[in-house]
């Protein structure tokens, strides 16, 4: 028996004015039923926008962001039919191309008039190299399981539901260099450095609100005036937004797995809301890869594959006195002791290490 997730994400809304990300890129998007516009980086004008004659009104309008496939699918109906269109990356920009039209041909403007019909592809071009990172193998998942529309999802404001999405998103999007203090973020990061489990809700709450619109897409400063207390403002010298993305995906990640010196830490800030969650995939900085899983606010196993041997400490919540370790899952295996949660594992061990059955 291994680890698993079975969730697809693929968040989705039908609000006409959508803005979202195209996964991998630092390209932002802002969807209207019959109009694209194409942002870069965090600029608060669009570098091009592409019109496309569909006629309204239109039935059904959807905008869902693929985090399996990596790009956006766009679909509903028009007086003339259904239809549905992807925009991926491209090397040179990025590609609109019609999967489905129940009409014979669609014209789309941009800069001049292209005819399309189903299977054609439309280059929407970017000035510069669009260089794109891979859909991260690494997954989170709290338990929750609804439907992931946009609208609703905001409405109820369930981390359980966010939090999977934001790093699943943010570990695909290119880091910029720093170019100045991110206050909302920074307090993120220090409330879980200093372990304080009980305020990581607000801070990220503050954070998610003036960080973010749309489906995700960060901006530069609170244009909705909410009043939060660290949110950027127009005037400031502001930094790159795409870093509550990218540096917010990590910030996530590391409420649940962390890497220091030579420890590995399970766990170490989980809100107390997170009673479950399972973590796959996770790809260490020397290349092993880690899954594990909790309930009843317990970690219950974890999975390692270690890319070379060598020795490893490994820290386990502080109230685990013993746990059991196997190097395949037939074996009856042994139980180690641990100190203070924490446990050494000399090189000799082998490449496949298994534990479970934690004893307080």
């Amino acid at each position: 028996m291994s680890i698993t997730i079975a969730e697809r994400l693929h968040p989705y809304s039908h609000t006409a004015g959508t803005f979202c990300m195209l996964p991998g890129t630092e390209i932002g998007l802002q969807i209207f039923p019959t109009l694209i516009h194409v942002f870069a980086d965090s600029a608060q004008q669009p570098i091009c926008s592409v019109r496309i004659d569909l006629e309204g009104p239109l039935r059904d309008f959807t905008v869902e962001v693929d985090l399996e496939k990596g790009r956006v699918r766009v679909y509903g109906f028009s007086v003339q039919g259904y239809f549905c269109y992807l925009l991926e990356h491209r090397a040179d920009g990025i590609g609109l191309t019609f999967e489905k039209i129940a009409f014979k041909q669609v014209q789309c403007h941009l800069a001049q008039l292209y005819t399309l019909h189903p299977g054609e592809t439309l280059l929407v071009p970017i000035a510069y190299a669009l260089p794109q990172l891979p859909i991260p193998n690494e997954r989170l998942s709290l338990g929750m399981h609804r439907a992931q529309d946009w609208d609703g999802l905001k409405r109820r404001f369930d981390f359980k539901e966010i939090f999977p999405l934001w790093m699943r998103l943010g570990c695909a999007t290119p880091q910029k260099a720093d170019k100045g203090a991110l206050p909302l973020l920074q307090t993120c990061l220090e409330l879980i450095d200093q372990g304080r489990k009980d305020e990581i809700f607000s801070a990220f709450k503050r954070l998610f609100l003036a960080g973010f619109r749309g489906l995700l897409h960060p901006r530069l400063f609170d244009d909705e005036y909410q009043g939060i207390s660290g949110a950027q403002q127009p005037n400031d010298s502001l930094p790159d937004a795409l870093s509550y993305l990218s540096q917010g995906a990590l910030a996530i990640r590391s409420l649940f797995f962390q890497e220091r010196e030579d420890a590995w830490i399970f766990l170490p800030c989980v809100p107390a809301d997170f009673h479950c969650g399972r973590m796959v995939h996770i790809s260490t900085q020397q290349g092993d890869l880690l899954d594990f899983e909790w309930s009843k606010k317990q970690l219950q196993q974890v999975h390692t594959k270690l890319a070379e041997q060598r020795p490893l400490r490994l820290r386990f919540p502080k109230e685990f006195k013993r746990v059991r370790l196997r190097h395949k899952f037939r074996e009856r295996g042994q139980m180690c002791e641990l100190v203070d949660g924490f446990l050494y594992m000399p090189a000799e061990h082998g490449c496949a290490l298994l534990f479970d059955r934690f004893q307080k």
